[in-house]
């Protein structure tokens, strides 16, 4: 298994997964939210080394808050981090690495 998929699969495994309708059991905890959003942001890096990490956490950050809730959680890491990147792709071109 390639690197990148290595690294999508064991975040995805470091928030739990919910399967009730209960909103107070979809939504992640503060604690959870951070060390996604850390963890994402510093992946992300490496595509836009130009971008100020600031910025780069804040578009996470937002990304993170339009997903946070969604009733399966297994993936909203993977999710926050395509939608951030396309943000930032949007705002400029990345770096191929």
């Amino acid at each position: 298994m390639n690197a990148a998929v290595n690294d999508r699969f064991a975040l995805s495994r470091t928030v739990g997964r919910t399967h009730t309708n209960r909103e107070e059991d979809t939504v992640i905890s503060p604690p959870e939210r951070e060390s996604v959003v850390t963890t994402v942001a510093q992946r992300i890096r490496r595509y836009f080394p130009a971008a100020q990490p600031s910025h780069i956490t804040a578009v996470v950050g937002r990304e993170f808050d339009a997903l946070n809730g969604s009733r399966i959680r297994g993936y909203i890491p993977n999710l926050v981090q395509h939608n951030a990147r396309r943000s930032l792709r949007a705002e400029a071109e990345p770096l191929h690495v």
